[in-house]
């Protein structure tokens, strides 16, 4: 199983369900914030998976610059990079939002900002998400 951990993300493979889990905590410091997605990216590529679960449960937020970066430089590149190896689906993203309003505000902004590259949705239970990351077609 692959895996990442620093002190803002857990990441891993689930290699029952074909889905990436992330989970973010704390205040994501950038360069951290940016090692973590990366990663993701690292392990997501390798196994080809374009279903992912992001959990914010903990999360109190990120910096702008990040986002910034995320939406403007990363998504784009990270969509490129998997047409490349024969992956032409979207990335689809459940989120299940964090109980912080800072952190669910950024957590929609971010959202907006991805739907050119993902599919993505914001849920309030973990449940409810799988449920949609694991639906075969586009509800």
């Amino acid at each position: 199983m692959q895996t990442f951990s620093n002190k803002i993300a857990d990441i891993r493979y689930d290699e029952e369900l074909k889905i990436m889990r992330i989970n973010y905590k704390g205040f994501a410091a950038s360069n951290l914030y940016r090692q973590a997605v990366e990663k993701t990216f690292d392990i997501a590529l390798a196994n080809r998976c374009t279903k992912w679960l992001i959990t914010q449960e903990e999360f109190r937020g990120v910096n702008p610059n990040d986002t910034q970066w995320l939406a403007e430089v990363w998504s784009p590149k990270i969509a490129e990079k998997f047409r490349e190896i024969g992956i032409n689906e979207r990335r689809k993203t459940a989120i299940v939002k964090a109980d912080n309003v800072f952190a669910d505000y950024i957590a929609h902004r971010v959202a907006d900002d991805l739907q050119t590259e993902e599919e993505n949705k914001i849920f309030d239970k973990e449940e409810d998400a799988l449920k949609w990351l694991l639906a075969s077609g586009n509800e």
